[in-house]
């Protein structure tokens, strides 16, 4: 009974951690589309590498790999659970998310204790409960690779603070957190630069200490596990360039990177709009200034405090020499700052505590009950708000089946490119988005489940080298020749892979693609159906033809003659002068709006096939229960 009581607090802490970590999962469930523009092209190349195709050679991205081989990881989640691709990565995001959470509780629960002094689980409660909180917040930028590595770098943070307090934590435990933060640490160099300052944290704070001095002088640190398996992915990695086809690694090289390097700064901005332009800005570093100022008061405390005001500063640097006002870059100083309010808030809670412990002989339940409640509540306001959005759509959804999956997902969340994509074309048909930026292309494209019509998933590098040209003069004969390349290879995409789409952003890709005369000498065969998000589109329709010359009624005329059986395809297509490609799409898109408006539930085959199955199963159960009661002896 003894071990038992000791045990109830433990279990009621896991529980709240596992609610308020995992809360958002109704959320995602909820909005299986939503997903942003660069986490959509990370997810799509995924795809395509499992496709058997080679990066940079078969498909363009400015990032190293790893983030493209990370990402198979969703695409195969998504297939085993029948899951649509955006649902996929926000799901498994956040079982990684609660794992992260779970496994730094676990860290702190098990070794916390060999600590001189013990590390008090009722001062890091505030900093787990705001870390799994934080995740809770992030939806945009939800599956960044600052957000991955910020969920990698916890368990490693929280078990170097173990290791400088004097723990010993088991080898097992201790390479699985190295080996985390090592792998999503190499995403970005400047990743390392937060392990460098945290590390430099420890040591100013451990080395106040005696003990932690022979423990430092004795060279443990440099060889404790952790460090030795953060460092194996880094060098794998690293060595996994030498794989890379060599043509492939020559557009890396040659291409991406010059592109990236002198043509990235479109989107600067100047330093006061970073710190304060907006309150998504401003607030982090509010907050970062209230710890900054408690900290001078509390930092002989915890060993983590130095560490997470110096994670702080870099994320801080990090976010500065980008020059760029992106939240997704700013996440980590936006996490690290509210941290580190939480733990000086634990360190507050743990005096208070041990004012009361001795007057309540369960003070210790007590306060896990507290913490249980508090998590429930803000994990039900979570899954309440979610409720409430959908509820709130008033009908306005679209049904998930016209993509070949089951549920809704708001209307609101999708661009208008994306039913753009959806009423010209047909599932797996292949799409080209040529536009300045990842969106609206991305997400849409992955949305909607057409394949990429071009190695160019988005028209990017074609906005970068204009402003590259701007930037370096003197290489404008240089940034001239990758424009031109860049431009010939999306015309031959588009020869080779007939995409049944083509969106050509108006401004300033039109403008950029005009001396080359693209669309008349690559588009041949392509009509203009009209305009959405500031891009022209073209259908694949054989040759020049004037949609709108042919109202929704005129289409519809034609293609009832043709249901009816009083027409055929050819007969309607050659009165009309109109090609046959274009009929036999208008037919097959009415035959599907009839099905899809017509179906019946009593008629759906797979709906009484899966009633059949159930009864079936129904029926076995009986049976073996017959068999129990003749086996038991009738009783």
């Amino acid at each position: 009974m003894i071990s038992l009581r000791k045990q109830i607090p433990l279990v009621l802490i896991a529980l709240g951690l596992f609610l308020l970590s995992g809360a958002n999962l109704l959320y995602w469930s909820m909005h299986p589309l939503s997903i942003s523009a660069d986490q959509s092209v990370y997810v799509q190349s995924g795809v395509l590498l499992l496709q058997g195709k080679i990066p940079y050679l078969d498909f363009f991205d400015f990032n190293p790999p790893l983030i493209i081989y990370l990402n198979v990881v969703p695409v195969l989640v998504a297939r085993a659970f029948a899951l649509p691709l955006p649902l996929g990565l926000n799901m498994t995001v956040m079982v990684f998310h609660v794992f992260s959470t779970l496994f730094s509780g676990f860290l702190l629960y098990r070794y916390g204790g060999q600590c001189r002094p013990s590390v008090r689980m009722v001062e890091m409660l505030p900093l787990l409960a705001m870390y799994a909180y934080f995740t809770q917040t992030v939806i945009a930028d939800h599956g960044q690779r600052e957000h991955l590595f910020t969920m990698a770098f916890m368990p490693f943070f929280v078990l170097r603070g173990l290791r400088h307090a004097g723990a010993n934590p088991a080898p097992g435990s201790s390479c699985l957190a190295g080996f985390l933060a090592g792998l999503l640490m190499s995403l970005k160099p400047q990743f390392f630069l937060i392990w460098l300052f945290s590390e430099l944290g420890f040591l100013c704070q451990s080395a106040k200490g005696d003990r932690a001095r022979r423990y430092l002088s004795s060279g443990k640190t440099r060889l404790s596990p952790e460090l030795l398996a953060l460092l194996v992915p880094p060098f794998v990695y690293a060595l996994s360039f030498c794989f890379l086809p060599r043509q492939a690694l020559k557009v890396f090289l040659d291409v991406a990177l010059p592109i990236y390097s002198f043509g990235n700064n479109w989107g600067a901005r100047s330093f006061m709009h970073m710190l304060v332009g907006e309150y998504l800005f401003a607030w982090p570093f509010y907050q970062f200034l209230t710890g900054a100022i408690v900290f001078l008061v509390l930092r002989r405390e915890s060993i983590w405090m130095p560490p997470l005001l110096m994670i702080c500063l870099a994320c801080l640097f990090n976010y500065l020499s980008g020059g760029q006002a992106w939240t997704y870059r700013l996440l980590p100083f936006s996490l690290y700052s509210k941290l580190l309010l939480a733990l000086e808030c634990g360190i507050v809670l743990r005096f208070i505590y041990d004012h009361f412990k001795d007057s309540f002989r369960q003070a210790t339940v007590l306060a896990a009950v507290l913490f249980l409640l508090c998590t429930s509540y803000f994990s039900y306001r979570f899954m309440a708000d979610a409720v409430e959005e959908v509820d709130n759509a008033e009908g306005e959804v679209f049904d998930l089946k016209e993509i070949g999956y089951s549920g809704t997902n708001m209307r609101g969340e999708l661009d208008a490119t994306f039913f753009g994509m959806t009423e010209n074309s047909r599932l797996g048909d292949r799409v080209l988005y040529i536009g300045s930026g990842i969106r609206p292309g991305y997400p849409a494209q992955l949305q909607c489940g057409r394949r990429p019509g071009s190695r160019y998933l988005y028209g990017y590098p074609l906005t970068m080298l204009d402003q590259a040209k701007e930037n370096r003069p003197d290489l404008t004969a240089r940034f001239k020749a990758l424009e031109a390349r860049i431009i010939a290879e999306l015309g031959e995409d588009i020869n080779k892979n007939k995409p049944e789409l083509v969106f050509v952003q108006l401004c300033p890709i039109a403008l950029i693609l005009e001396p080359y005369h693209f669309i008349s000498r690559y588009m041949q065969n392509y009509s203009l159906v009209g305009e959405v998000d500031g891009a022209a589109v073209y259908k694949l329709t054989g040759s020049k033809v004037d949609l709108k010359k042919y109202s929704v009624g005129q289409r519809e005329e034609m293609v009832l003659q043709i249901i009816c059986g009083q027409k055929t395809v050819i007969e309607v297509a050659y009165e009309k002068g109109l090609p046959v490609r274009l009929v036999e799409d208008w037919v097959e898109r009415a035959r599907n709006g009839m099905r899809s408006n017509l179906n019946d539930r009593t008629l759906d085959e797979r709906g009484i096939m899966k009633l059949k199955i159930d009864e079936l199963n129904s029926e076995i159960w009986q049976l073996h229960r017959e068999i129990d009661k003749l086996k038991n002896g009738g009783r």
